[in-house]
């Protein structure tokens, strides 16, 4: 196959009922981590729960349901500002793309 490639990322993946729990425990060893999300999920009771009172996550937040190249760069100097060394997106299919963006 004359295009064949393959691609390797060092990331992983939690995925499932009830893990939230586990998240804190995931990056406990890292000290400048970077929260992406979307306005309503910043705004809920679960983000508040896991994030409030942990002053080394970033919260960056999406406001558009389409991303642009614009936003993903603005999400990419924030986290180079604050060299993040861990990313954690939660939300829909804007907020998943810019986090892989920027944990890239």
């Amino acid at each position: 196959m004359k295009n064949a490639y393959s691609l390797n990322f060092d990331t992983k993946v939690i995925f499932g009922c009830a893990k939230r729990a586990q998240l804190h425990n995931e990056l406990e060893c890292f000290e400048r981590k970077m929260l992406i999300c979307g306005k309503h999920f910043a705004k809920s009771s679960f983000c508040k729960e896991l994030f409030d009172g942990r002053n080394n996550y970033i919260v960056h937040v999406c406001e558009s349901s389409e991303p642009s190249l614009a936003m993903v760069q603005q999400a990419l100097d924030v986290a180079r500002a604050n060299n993040v060394q861990s990313v954690v997106a939660v939300g829909g299919g804007s907020v998943m793309d810019i986090g892989k963006s920027v944990a890239a």
